[in-house]
């Protein structure tokens, strides 16, 4: 018997007891939009939270199980119920953030038809073209809102809990590790990031992929620059800490003492570049600066 702590108010006492009567008696759904495994128009509406809250405490199931995720954090629990549900009632403040990319696809059948008469005969060809479009899991990519200088920093594990702090602020709860290498090579991208087959895409509404997979991703360039924060806003800065080139290697051997003092230089990255230059574009920054860096769902 599960049972659930609900203190979000009259929404989610609703939720709980549609949960409880058995509001739906199948056990699985999927139409393909966030947030909407039983209906399929422009957003959510109370039936659609209410399978998403099915799917969060293991009674049914989303396929795929990211049109249920509302929170982006590649997991289905209760809580996406409740955000789905505050969409639905047009509650200002929250949106749909699915661990989800479009893909569509194209199915072509062709069907043949004849006639004749006692002078001629001719054949007509028809083909029928029907698109559609579901969703695919994806990792999420930002540049820090906020800048830091290396003692702020505090090494490498110091920047990867930077990056889950500001993921979870943003509403991101995956594992995020930063995109920084030590100038040893002991520590780097390459060495320390998960090889994600899945879409790195940027954190925001937009979701536009930076890459299609960890290959696309050290293949040289970007299909569109990591110039988004952790929640979606354009950023203005000209310059990120890096120290790793495009294939997630150690670039130079200067690391800001593995990225705890503002002593020496080190690489860094243009934010707008979604050339080579994304990650190596000036070999030698002063480390008595203050510099955002990249941020990578594992």
């Amino acid at each position: 018997m599960r049972v659930l702590n609900v203190r979000a108010g009259g929404g989610a006492l609703v939720l709980v007891l549609a949960l409880v009567c058995g509001a739906f008696d199948d056990a699985a759904a999927a139409l393909g939009d966030c947030a909407q495994p039983v209906t399929n128009g422009d957003g959510p509406v109370a039936s659609d939270c209410l399978f998403v809250l099915k799917a969060g405490v293991g009674s049914a199931t989303c396929d795929p199980e990211c049109i249920c995720d509302t929170d982006g954090n590649l997991t289905v629990v209760a809580s996406d119920a409740l955000r789905c549900l505050k969409v639905a009632v047009g509650n200002p403040g929250f949106e749909l953030m699915c661990s989800c990319l479009p893909a569509t696809t194209t199915t072509t059948s062709s069907t043949s038809s004849s006639s004749s008469t006692s002078s001629s005969s001719s054949t007509t060809d028809t083909s029928n073209t029907t698109t559609s479009t579901v969703l695919v899991p994806q990792r999420v990519v930002f540049l820090t809102s906020r800048t830091y200088d290396p003692v702020e920093i505090g090494g490498i594990a110091g920047a990867d809990s930077l990056c889950n702090a500001l993921a979870t602020e943003a509403g991101h709860a995956g594992e995020f590790r930063a995109w920084l290498s030590l100038g040893d090579g002991t520590s780097t991208p390459a060495s320390r990031f998960v090889r994600s087959a899945e879409a790195y895409a940027l954190a925001g509404a937009s979701s536009a992929v930076v890459a299609d997979g960890w290959d696309d991703l050290v293949d040289g360039s970007l299909d569109a620059a990591i110039a988004v924060d952790e929640f979606g806003d354009a950023t203005a800065e000209s310059l990120a800490w890096t120290n790793t080139r495009t294939d997630g290697s150690q670039w130079v051997a200067g690391d800001c003492a593995a990225w705890s003092a503002r002593v020496g230089t080190t690489g860094a990255g243009q934010p707008f570049s979604a050339t080579p230059t994304w990650t190596e574009a000036v070999s030698e920054v002063s480390c008595d600066g203050r510099r955002p860096f990249y941020c990578f769902e594992q």
